[in-house]
């Protein structure tokens, strides 16, 4: 508040409050028990048992202007989610594992009834491991399907009206949805001074049955893009192996994803492409300077998509970012 002096109290202008008529009070209780066995029937082979025992309660009470009954929202005890996997060593540097997981996740979200169902799901997953150059290069090659019941979407249609208040966002569970996709990551120094991370990841989400005909196939995740690639590379111009003196190093990457949409179908944006380099020099091992240039295109795109009033946060435009750092 400049030039308005602290003393001066009488010519800051007072501030208009909201008046909170009603007030609620809203525990939630929530235990497990869990457990897991690891069996090995033969040397390369590996099977992982396990479960969890779980309970959750949440309760609604208005404790203000009048204090009000207190009531159940939800109350589910004994929910068992398992859990098998296994683990086969094809190679010393080579490992291929599955599991299957079983999924219960209490949600906080309300419909225009009440406070939606905790989430249940089952997960398959699968894939394989491996390292070579010595180690010094890591891949994984993995896929995956997940299949959910109650997950909360997100409804546009009307205002924040939930709640027992009456006065927060609306979502509805989405009935049974399923996800699927494959992930590919790179990551390591395959040659000496060479620093690569590269990664793919293909999502496919789904309404599979909401009790609507004509949402049936849609995508229900906002802001998943199909197609996600990230790389990043790095490399040191070492006159020789330890080098720690008067060494050159510069790096590039890129992020790439296809098309989204927000919390609102309506609000969209298209696929982009962003693009960084950085430059460094190392006088010794104490001390070095790094310069970043981020968005080299300067391009304008939204890092989170929400509806047609709010929540759209744009990503971050071109910018410059210079390090000094040193060691000691």
């Amino acid at each position: 508040m400049g030039g308005i002096p602290l003393t001066a109290s009488g010519s800051v202008p007072s501030l208009a409050l909201p008046a909170i008529s009603t007030r609620y009070w809203e525990p939630s209780t929530q235990w497990g028990v869990y457990g897991q066995a690891q069996i090995k029937p033969i040397s390369p082979f590996a099977i992982l048992i396990g479960g969890r025992v779980s309970g959750y309660v949440s309760k609604t009470r208005r404790v203000s202007p009048t204090v009000g009954a207190t009531s159940t929202d939800i109350d589910q005890q004994g929910i068992l989610t398992p859990y098998i996997g296994g683990v086969l060593h094809l190679r010393p540097n080579v490992t291929a594992y599955v599991s299957y997981v079983s999924t219960f996740s209490p949600q906080s979200a309300f419909d225009t009834t009440g406070r939606l169902a905790p989430v249940r799901g089952n997960q398959l997953e699968g894939g394989i491991k491996g390292e070579f150059f010595k180690g010094h290069l890591g891949m994984t090659l993995s896929g995956y399907k997940i299949i959910q019941k109650n997950e909360a979407l997100y409804n546009s249609t009307i205002g924040a009206i939930c709640g027992p208040g009456g006065v927060d966002d609306c979502y509805v569970a989405t009935g049974k949805t399923r996800s699927q996709g494959a992930e590919a990551e790179l990551i390591g120094r395959p040659l000496e001074g060479w620093d690569i991370n590269a990664s793919y990841t293909y999502n496919d989400n789904r309404i599979v049955n909401n009790g609507s005909a004509t949402q049936a196939g849609l995508t229900y995740a906002g802001n998943s893009p199909k197609h996600l690639w990230k790389l990043w590379t790095h490399y040191r111009f070492e006159p020789y192996h330890g080098a720690q003196k008067n060494i050159w190093s510069i790096g590039g990457g890129l992020n790439a994803q296809t098309s989204t949409f927000g919390t609102n179908r309506t609000v969209t944006q298209g696929g982009y492409i962003i693009g960084s380099v950085q430059a460094s020099y190392q006088w010794n091992k104490y001390l070095s300077l790094s310069a970043t240039l981020n968005n080299i295109a300067n391009k304008r795109y939204y890092q989170r998509l929400g509806n047609l009033y709010y929540y759209n946060y744009y990503g971050e435009p071109r910018n410059f970012m210079f390090t000094l750092r040193s060691n000691f």
